[in-house]
C-alpha cells in the first residue's frame, strides 16, 4: 500500500470536510435522510477511489471516468441505491459491479458483511487495496461474473446492482433470501433507466419502480484482460 493512499485513508484535509460537508447537504436534498447512510458516506473518503488528477473533483455531483472505461457515478447515484436496499446491521449483502469500491466500502459501514463482485481483475485489485487502507475487513472483493451471482456465500439479504440491465437477473433472484431484497437499474443503456426494488415473497417477487436513474450498462462475463 502507497503511503499516499495510506495518507488518504487517514484522513481528510480541511478542503475536503468542506467538499463532503457540501455533498452531505446534496444528498439530504436528494431525499437521502437516513443517519446511517449520511453517516457511512461522511466517513468513506471518496478521494481514495478516483486517480490523483481528479481528487479535486471526487465529491462532485457527475461521473467520473476510472480504470478499464468504467465511471464512478454521483453521491447521489449511489446513495438513492443505497437507501432503496435498505441495508440492517445484522445483512449479508452481495454487490454486482465492484467498479471503484466506493459502494462497497459505504455499505460495509451499514452491514454485517459485503461481497462485491467485479469483472475487471484491475478493478478488484485496488479495490481490494483501497478496503485494507481503510481497515475494512468485512469485505470480500471477487472477480466474477456478477451477472451469475456468487453462491459461495449465497443466500444474501440483500444485493445491489450497480449497473444497468434489461430485466431482474433471475441467477441474481435466486441467492435471495426469503424477504430478501434486490435494488436494480432496469432498462437499457444509453437511456434512463427506473431505479426497481424486488422483493422476493414465498411464491413470487414483487417490483416497485423508484424513480428515473441513469447508470452505464452491466456487462455479463469475466474479463479476460485489465
Amino acid at each position: 500500500m502507497s503511503a499516499a493512499v495510506r495518507r488518504l485513508a487517514d484522513g481528510l484535509s480541511g478542503e475536503d470536510r468542506e467538499h463532503v460537508a457540501a455533498m452531505l447537504l446534496a444528498l439530504r436534498s436528494e431525499g437521502i435522510a437516513e443517519n446511517r447512510i449520511l453517516a457511512a458516506f461522511e466517513a468513506t473518503p471518496r478521494t481514495l477511489f478516483v486517480a490523483s488528477g481528479d481528487r479535486d473533483r471526487a465529491y462532485d455531483a457527475f461521473p467520473i471516468a476510472i480504470e478499464c472505461g468504467q465511471t464512478l457515478p454521483p453521491p447521489a447515484v449511489q446513495a438513492r441505491i443505497i437507501q432503496a436496499a435498505a441495508i440492517e446491521p445484522h445483512h449479508k449483502v452481495l454487490e454486482v459491479g465492484t467498479g471503484s469500491g466506493f459502494a462497497a466500502a459505504v455499505m460495509a459501514r451499514l452491514a454485517e458483511r459485503v461481497t462485491s463482485v467485479e469483472r475487471y481483475r484491475t478493478l478488484a485489485e485496488l479495490a481490494e487495496e483501497r478496503m485494507a487502507s481503510l481497515r475494512l475487513g468485512n469485505v470480500t472483493i471477487a472477480q466474477h461474473d456478477g451477472l451469475e451471482g456468487y453462491a459461495r456465500f449465497a443466500p444474501y439479504d440483500r444485493i445491489v446492482v450497480q449497473g444497468a440491465v434489461g430485466q431482474l437477473p433471475l441467477a441474481l433472484a435466486a441467492q435471495l433470501k426469503p424477504e430478501g431484497i434486490l435494488v436494480a437499474p432496469i432498462g437499457r443503456a444509453g437511456a434512463e433507466q427506473v431505479l426497481t426494488r424486488f422483493v422476493a415473497r414465498e411464491k413470487h417477487i414483487d417490483a416497485t419502480p423508484l424513480g428515473a436513474i441513469r447508470m452505464i450498462a452491466l456487462s455479463p462475463g469475466r474479463a479476460a484482460a485489465l
